[in-house]
């Protein structure tokens, strides 16, 4: 318990003296990782996005592209690309060497259900859409390793809980659940910083 507590205040202490830097940096960024998604499969994805750090916070948004399988209608391996977008608001403590940061957001995504793959398994369902969206929230931590004033190596686990809502005739609609989680590591661009100044 005073491990717990000592954490908690130590934590909170980088927080309020990342709060009493004035100190910013805009960054575009490109990456790449592992997905886990909830229902077992695995597969590869790819983002690129923009965050900005600022005395301790930092917002960002990304947009994510990935192809996974899912479990619809009871049919398993149903093939599903995504396009999702994030967007996420967090603390960020610039340190000396690594910076860690830990965040929460809102997942959007745009979805494409390979339809054939229910159909041949279940030939009396009928598909009546196979574009989709998806809606979610999730959690992410990571750090930050700056190589210059212009380039920074990044790493971060997110999880997440992002639904889609699938429509069949004549079978009661379910929800799919996409959600998973995502260890991705890439390079960050300084666009901007207090230090150009």
């Amino acid at each position: 318990m005073k491990q717990a507590i000592s954490f908690v205040i130590v934590f909170l202490s980088c927080i309020s003296a990342a709060h009493a830097q004035d100190y910013y940096a805009d960054y575009l960024s490109i990456g790449g990782g592992y997905y886990s998604a909830a229902d077992g499969s695995h597969s590869s994805a790819f983002d690129a996005g923009y965050l900005n750090t600022s005395q301790g916070i930092i917002i960002g948004a990304d947009l994510q592209v990935k192809s996974i399988t899912a479990t619809v209608f009871g049919v398993n391996n149903v093939g599903i690309s995504s396009a999702t977008f994030s967007m996420y608001y967090g603390y960020y403590y610039p340190g000396p060497i690594v910076s860690p940061y830990i965040a929460g957001g809102l997942i959007f995504g745009f979805n494409g259900l390979e339809s054939s793959d229910v159909t041949n398994a279940r030939p009396e369902l009928v598909i009546k859409n196979s574009l989709s969206q998806s809606y979610g929230i999730f959690g992410m931590i990571g750090m930050q390793h700056e190589l210059s004033g212009t380039f920074a190596l990044f790493g971060d686990v997110r999880y997440g809980a992002d639904y889609i809502y699938t429509y069949i005739e004549n079978v009661s609609d379910e929800f799919v659940n996409l959600g998973g989680l995502y260890g991705r590591v890439g390079i960050r661009i300084t666009i901007n910083s207090s230090e150009d100044l």
